[in-house]
């Protein structure tokens, strides 16, 4: 095949095979069950909003950080600092920023813990019941 043409023949064969294998598959369905990678998956939105923003910054405080005389040693001490920090920073942001935001009466939530109220007890609508102070 000419150029990158078997790329376009064979990819979507292997992206079929892949998603079979995740849904139907005994390595890769474990593989994608897997506590972290799901984790890591949810936070896709919070890594995706930080990664570019996070390059400037580690590369300040990582270049001076050298490991052999080659490149891609420098590059790979570079990219496993970058992907560590980048994974710390997003997970801190998804656990306090992300995560609270999920739940549907966030804004209420948010209000009441800004105003010092307590949440009303449930089975009780925010209507009926008073504001009480901690």
């Amino acid at each position: 095949m000419q150029g990158d043409r078997g790329v376009w023949v064979y990819l979507p064969i292997l992206i079929l095979a892949g998603c079979i294998g995740a849904f139907k598959g005994v390595v890769f369905n474990s593989i994608f069950r897997n506590q972290i990678i799901t984790t890591i998956g949810g936070m896709c939105y919070t890594i995706y909003l930080l990664h570019y923003q996070l390059i400037p910054a580690v590369l300040r405080f990582s270049k001076a950080f050298h490991v052999g005389n080659g490149f891609d040693a420098y590059f790979a001490l570079q990219f496993l600092m970058y992907v560590l920090i980048l994974l710390l920073v997003s997970c801190l942001y998804f656990t306090f920023v992300e995560r609270p935001c999920m739940a549907r009466d966030w804004p209420r939530r948010a209000f009441h813990r800004i105003a010092g109220l307590t949440r009303p007890k449930a089975g009780v609508s925010s209507a009926d019941a008073p504001p009480t102070r901690l």
